[in-house]
């Protein structure tokens, strides 16, 4: 067995086999009979990922797929592993093929769910939802099945071609609870979970009677204490924000949650470290802060996983449409020199419903046929390819191509493309082109509120304006502000997400490292709540007042126009289409402070900077500021913007992709008017006039340009 490691090559990480470099870029789908192994790797994919499936389960409850294909774990220390031959085989002819990453599936089998009972997570209904992350024996009985499959592998001619494991369980595979097909039926509420949870309180707090003096309640012991029901975890006292005084037992909870999800994948990702003597990669799903900004997810306790040994890789699923944002801190995931895998989930016109490729795994229900699973057209397709391919290496992180259910890629300009990736990862550099905005995302902040639509305005749709500020930015964990090695000088402009009660760790480090330099610091929805000092700013949410109402017009906003995503109906003048809740500046607050924006109905300010020293202090009261106010005030920061017409820009390294939000002319600003500028996927040379670089875009168009040395 060869050692596997990553080393960080021009910013990057890249996997090393024995002496032999991989790019990391693969391939995956869920169809293995679809004949599209051997034509990826001809386009250069040295790595597949594919399916083991200890359960005879579908993926999750909601969707209501079937199992993709023949599970291996049949009973007690019984399995057979037919299929796993049968899938290496066409991958990796008697042995001769690719690097391969097993993605093992050990959600519950069936048999063993009717066998444990009392293991199971359990909604608050009592109806069972699969494995329960609170189950010693789940975990256990898992275990072999997973070490059942190393050892057969090890057995076999596939052997020297494994490079590492992937490691799942949860919902989609994605390490969240299954729940219910009713969405609002929210887990864990089996007698074991909650076992779990009181073995977690009592490490916090070291006895009831501190529990109780930090709740205001008066439990005898810790075995009476339930896990908060659906309503409370669902809605707060206060309307937003949870009241400590009343609510710390689900503030408790929702933290439990991650650190109880965190701690299981680490648990399964040691043994298979250990086991394999520490020379393959072990990865996971894991770390959505900015997808699903909810608590109940358990996503939030990625720093803990980047600070384990036993985790190599972390992936998240990514936006579908034109549009783009990383769904996790993937350059804190760097700053640890661990990988990030960007699944590449890209539809093209040659997508199809899933009962059209795999009739045994489509649900009793229609799912699988609407919204984002409709395909787009072959424009549409090119364009989002290319801004998959990008997002990857401008990121400078790693991507496999989700072929789902097969075929998708099928068509010579997408081969094209995906061909192509493979070259310019290769030839990718840390520079020229590097980020001077910084977002921060506060992963503690998100237990603190009850999970509204304005927490996700707030977090993943600001992302997805701030690709249309024109400029590059980086994501990292607030929790890597007080580390040395964090890059504070690197960046100009700093975005605060998430901040809720942020740890005195962190805003030391904010005091001491980025209020200096002439940053400038940027504040939404609720940042530094009770803490004035933070921001510099006193804000107080008062319910016996109005709400503000922020009028930002659909115009600002084009992922609501966007072919993936689900038309809004009906008039939408404003966004969203009523008020919003949100805190309101303490009176007085606005001396001496710039008025750049004010509520549209009562007239308050609503948008504040304050400029120091050494320092500017922005608070914004609208939980996502558009692009367009965002490019002004990057733009005064000194940052670097290289397009100004509001579409989407991914730049990073040597590459600059511009893909159009209209029709028009586009004008890419490169500060370096000596550099040779080249379309990457046609070879012509664009005239840099004076560092401007001129072209017309159709819109949806994508232009993707290279600075070559």
């Amino acid at each position: 067995m060869k050692e596997v490691k990553l080393i960080k090559q021009n910013g990057m990480m890249k996997i090393m086999v024995g002496d032999e470099l991989l790019e990391p870029a693969g391939y995956m789908t869920y169809n293995v009979d679809g004949d599209q192994f051997g034509a990826m790797e001809e386009m250069g994919n040295r790595i597949v990922f594919f399916g083991a499936y200890a359960t005879d389960m579908g993926l999750n409850c909601l969707a209501g797929s079937k199992a993709w294909g023949p599970h291996y774990y049949l009973d007690y220390n019984t399995f057979d592993f037919t299929e796993i031959d049968r899938i290496l085989e066409m991958i990796a002819p008697h042995g001769k093929g690719p690097y391969i990453i097993p993605r093992v599936y050990f959600c519950t089998p069936s048999w063993w769910e009717r066998d444990n009972p009392d293991e199971v997570c359990r909604v608050q209904s009592g109806e069972s939802a699969r494995e329960s992350f609170g189950s010693k024996k789940w975990r256990n009985d898992m275990w072999s099945a997973v070490k059942a499959l190393i050892d057969h592998i090890n057995d076999s001619v596939w052997k020297d071609l494994i490079i590492g494991y992937h490691v799942c369980a949860g919902s989609t595979e994605e390490w969240g609870h299954h729940g219910h097909k009713h969405q609002n039926d929210m887990a864990d509420y089996s007698k074991v979970n909650q076992a779990c949870f009181h073995e977690w309180l009592l490490e916090k707090y070291g006895s009831v009677e501190a529990v109780n003096c930090a709740w205001s309640s008066s439990y005898k012991v810790l075995s009476e204490i339930p896990i908060p029901r659906v309503v409370e975890r669902t809605h707060a006292l206060g309307g937003i924000v949870r009241d400590l005084k009343r609510e710390q037992h689900v503030v408790d909870y929702n933290a439990f949650i991650s650190d109880q999800i965190a701690e299981t994948i680490l648990w399964f990702a040691e043994k298979v470290k250990t086991y394999t003597g520490r020379k393959l990669l072990v990865g996971c799903f894991y770390g959505y802060i900015n997808h699903h900004v909810d608590a109940a997810h358990g996503s939030y306790s990625v720093y803990k996983i980047l600070q384990s040994p036993d985790i190599d890789f972390l992936c998240t699923t990514n936006e579908l449409g034109r549009m783009y944002s990383f769904y996790t801190a993937v350059d804190s995931i760097r700053l640890h020199n661990k990988l990030y895998i960007c699944e590449g989930d890209t539809r093209t016109s040659l997508t199809t419903c899933l009962g059209e490729k795999l009739p045994k795994a489509e649900p009793d229900n229609t799912y699988y046929k609407i919204g984002g699973w409709v395909a787009p057209d072959f424009n549409t397709s090119i364009g989002n390819l290319k801004r998959t391919s990008l997002l990857a290496l401008t990121g400078h992180v790693g991507l496999w191509w989700f072929d789902m259910w097969g075929g998708w890629f099928d068509h010579p300009e997408y081969k094209k493309i995906i061909r192509m990736h493979q070259a310019l990862c290769a030839a990718q550099t840390e520079g020229p082109i590097r980020a001077e905005i910084a977002v921060i995302v506060d992963e503690g902040g998100v237990k603190h509120f009850q999970s509204p639509d304005t927490l996700r305005y707030a977090v993943k749709l600001q992302l997805l304006e701030m690709g249309l500020v024109g400029a590059p930015y980086h994501i990292y964990l607030a929790s890597d502000l007080p580390n040395d090695d964090f890059p504070a000088d690197d960046y100009k402009v700093y975005i605060f997400t998430h901040f809720c009660r942020c740890s005195k760790d962190i805003e030391n480090a904010i005091e001491q490292k980025l209020k200096r330099g002439n940053k400038i610091l940027i504040w939404t929805h609720f940042a530094g709540f009770e803490r004035g000092a933070l921001t510099d700013y006193e804000v107080a949410y008062d319910l016996d007042q109005p709400d503000l109402m922020c009028q930002i017009r659909q115009a600002d906003f084009p992922i609501f126009t966007d072919p993936f995503f689900p038309k809004t109906t009906g008039k939408f003048d404003e966004y969203p289409n009523q008020a919003l809740p949100c805190c309101r500046f303490v009176s007085g607050t606005e001396e001496n402070a710039y008025i750049l924006g004010r509520g549209t109905e009562n007239r308050e300010p609503a948008l504040l900077w304050k400029q120091f020293s050494d320092y500017a202090s922005v608070y914004s009261l609208c939980p996502c500021l558009p692009a367009r106010v965002l490019q002004k005030i990057v733009i005064q920061s000194g940052v670097h913007v290289y397009s100004l017409t509001r579409d989407v820009l991914m730049a990073g390294g040597k590459y600059i992709l511009l893909r159009a939000m209209t029709e028009g002319q586009k004008r890419i600003h490169y500060p370096d008017p000596t550099k040779k500028i080249v379309d990457v996927y046609t070879g012509e040379v664009m005239e840099n006039n004076d560092s401007l670089i001129d072209f017309w875009l159709k819109n949806d168009e994508v232009k993707v340009l290279e600075v070559v040395d």
